[in-house]
């Protein structure tokens, strides 16, 4: 049966979202086939765990410019300010040019978004943390991921 106790599991979920790269401005991104747009979540409470993996097709692609995002996360995020939840990535592929491939990011607050950063430690293209350059993702740049966060 149903119990009132706080700390009751009331609220899990399974299911899957079509992740998406955003651009500052002027993009067009063409995904091709199967495999290449794939989420899974499990939302527990007001917790959400995903995974996915975002691939360009190889032509087609405008990359626009400004901060690289990603977008369409499956639920919206928490709207209390400095509470962002992370992106771990796993793999990127096809990035180049001024700052290279995103290595991390965070949710935005009440978004259904999340920043890409890339962090050099190397003496490489940046030195410290910036924001991934949406310039920087060519035709075939990809990416495997995987978030926490907290939804309102």
């Amino acid at each position: 049966g149903a119990s009132s106790d706080a700390n009751s599991l009331d609220d899990y979920e399974e299911g899957s979202w079509t992740p998406t790269f955003i651009a500052g401005s002027g993009a067009t991104y063409n995904y091709g086939g199967s495999g290449h747009q794939v989420g899974r979540y499990i939302k527990i409470g007001r917790a959400v765990h995903l995974i996915a993996r975002l691939e360009l097709n190889g032509s087609g692609n405008t990359a626009g410019s400004g901060l690289l995002q990603i977008g369409a996360m499956p639920f919206t995020t928490d709207s209390t300010a400095n509470t962002y939840g992370n992106i771990a990535i796993g793999l990127t592929t096809g990035f180049g040019g001024t700052v290279g491939a995103p290595t991390h990011g965070f949710t935005n607050t009440n978004a259904v978004t999340a920043d890409l950063q890339v962090y050099d430690n190397d003496g490489g293209n940046v030195s410290g943390t910036t924001n991934a350059n949406a310039a920087d993702a060519g035709d075939d740049a990809g990416i495997i991921f995987q978030a926490l966060y907290f939804t309102a």
